[in-house]
């Protein structure tokens, strides 16, 4: 309920704004409260092609492809991805939205590559744990087993990490 109001009031900002980031905005509080449907149409309604700003409108691609993420149409999220990273190369951002689409795909070697690009572009590992544990958590025993053998190949502090969420 919460999110639902602060994504009412971002809403309201941008009408008297016009401050897409609040869109922006709106749409984040929209996929916390689990209602990203919402914050789905909400970014269909809104033209963000115009925009000068690449920040924003990589910011539009990121948080729609995320939209998409949720609403498990990962072939949707890629191509919001590739968009956001193609307007703004050096923003992590999109390369967590590759990586969290590709774990979620069980290419998990490649997802982690995306993590590793977004990590030298500057995400906190914190971020990146915390996503890649939330991703853990809702796989099959067997394919935990498979995300952690890839990751301790990669990573032995991450591997250590993500063991206390397997069931």
């Amino acid at each position: 309920i919460y999110h639902g109001f602060e994504a009412k009031d971002c809403i309201e900002d941008y009408k008297k704004t016009k401050n897409k980031w609040k869109l922006i905005n709106a749409s984040s509080q929209y996929r916390k409260g689990l209602s990203s449907h919402l914050a789905k149409e909400l970014l269909l309604k809104h033209n963000f092609n115009d925009v000068k700003e690449s920040k924003l409108r990589s910011a539009y691609h990121t948080t729609f492809g995320g939209v998409e993420r949720d609403l498990r149409n990962p072939t949707e999220a890629l191509k919001h991805a590739e968009k956001a990273h193609k307007i703004q190369t050096n923003n992590f951002r999109p390369c967590t939205l590759f990586g969290a689409v590709y774990m979620e795909q069980g290419d998990y070697g490649l997802g982690l590559e995306w993590y590793e690009k977004a990590k030298k572009l500057g995400a906190p590992e914190r971020g990146i744990n915390n996503e890649l544990s939330v991703i853990i958590k809702k796989l099959s025993k067997e394919e935990q087993k498979k995300m952690l053998n890839v990751i301790r190949d990669k990573s032995n502090d991450q591997y250590r990490y993500l063991l206390r969420f397997v069931r």
